[in-house]
């Protein structure tokens, strides 16, 4: 609790001056009876806005903690005053914000408190971007009658907010049927028991260390692997690169929700079609890997999730691609979700093809560009098109999905 002085103490102040006036001109005890009666008023609403403070309760909650991007939430607040004694003025501060502190909401309102009177107060708020919000009454000021003085608090109450990624329905993906066939027949190193040997390839990360070809690997100075006949997995692993480019705000948080809702669409396709899906993503050097099987599976997944400057390399994909992805094992159908591509991820994903892999690319680029930035920013895919990886560049999840 803070107790502070208002604008109004340079009025009082005034007034205690002409106040104090009879008492310098009347040589009697009646001359003190204005400032006397001026400063015991004061002193009983002081008293009388200390005793309200600790009588109020507020309580702030949300209809539901839940909604899809676009949608609004309801939020209110109640305030309830126990003592017998009136609130002459209070106000109240209500706020929303992303816990990433790229968005905030403010909103007043102000209220007179009759003795034992409970009062609600509600509003609407629509978000526009997925995220995790905190929502609650920040401060709560309590003025005297006089407004003289005001009595601050910070009440003990908060709600937490989870903004899912919208429902797109995609019904393909942006792959021809000669790709799909090579990554149904894509070989992969697995035990040696029951499978044929059909040729060798330059070693990758995570492949199992009884399927290094050691002799040839020490005529060669380097480390290849067996190539057994052995059909892999077709599911599709989804990455997820956070790292994006310095616009402003509004625009980066676009951007990440297009990197979500075409995640959770192929996910929504992945599963109609009965295949494997899983997600995955780097942030602050620490992999992440989820199985989400609708797009409300993506709340467990927000508090993990974060936007990060491209200059981030802890944020960066390609340590998924080259080793996670392009392990022996893994999924044959690798689709990256990024608006932030270099040379290195080029490179990754035409790895990847020429591991008989399915790579594809979704490169999201904000609406609005110059013709120079954007056609900077689309260079880089002359190299994907030259080895055949499969790309497609939207604003939105939306273009995406259509």
């Amino acid at each position: 609790m803070k107790i502070r002085p208002t604008k109004r103490l340079i009025l009082f102040a005034v007034l205690i001056i002409f106040a104090a006036l009879p008492a310098a001109l009347v040589n009697s005890a009646a001359g003190y009876l204005p400032i006397l009666s001026l400063l015991f008023c004061v002193i009983i609403s002081l008293v009388q806005t200390l005793a309200a403070h600790n009588c109020i309760e507020v309580g702030a909650y949300s209809v539901t903690g839940e909604c899809y991007r676009g949608n609004e939430i309801d939020f209110s607040a109640e305030v309830k005053n126990k003592s017998i004694l009136p609130i002459a003025n209070m106000r109240m501060h209500y706020y929303v914000y992303n816990m990433s502190g790229n968005f905030s909401y403010d909103y007043e309102f102000y209220a007179t408190m009759s003795p034992k009177q409970q009062r609600k107060f509600g509003f609407a708020v629509s978000f526009d971007h997925v995220g995790l919000y905190d929502a609650g009454v920040k401060t709560v000021e309590i003025f005297d009658i006089f407004g003289i003085f005001r009595v601050r608090f910070e009440p003990d109450n908060s709600c937490k907010i989870q903004v899912l990624p919208r429902k797109l329905r995609m019904d393909k993906l942006p792959s021809d049927t000669k790709m799909q066939t090579e990554s149904s027949r894509a070989v992969t190193a697995s035990a040696v028991s029951g499978s044929d040997y059909t040729g060798v390839r330059e070693y990758v990360y995570g492949d199992p260390m009884k399927t290094i070809q050691w002799k040839l690997s020490a005529h060669s100075a380097t480390l290849v692997t067996k190539l057994l006949e052995s059909y892999t997995n077709t599911g599709i692993t989804m990455v997820l690169n956070f790292a994006v480019p310095d616009f402003d705000d509004d625009v980066r948080s676009s951007l990440f929700d297009a990197i979500l809702e075409t995640s959770a669409a192929v996910g929504d396709y992945a599963h109609r079609e009965g295949l494997d899906f899983e997600v995955m993503f780097q942030n602050s050097g620490i992999k992440h890997r989820f199985a989400p099987v609708s797009v409300n599976d993506y709340g467990q997944m927000l508090h993990r999730m974060r936007i990060s400057p491209c200059s981030d390399k802890n944020s960066g994909c390609t340590t998924l691609l080259q080793e996670d992805c392009a392990g022996s094992y893994a999924q044959a159908n690798i689709i990256l979700c990024t608006s932030y591509i270099n040379d290195e991820i080029i490179y990754s994903l035409i790895s990847l093809k020429r591991m008989k892999k399915n790579p594809i690319l979704f490169y999201f680029i904000p609406r609005g560009v110059y013709d120079d930035e954007k056609k900077e920013l689309l260079s880089p895919l002359k190299a994907l098109s030259f080895a055949n990886v499969q790309y497609v560049v939207a604003s939105d999840a939306q273009e995406v999905a259509q």
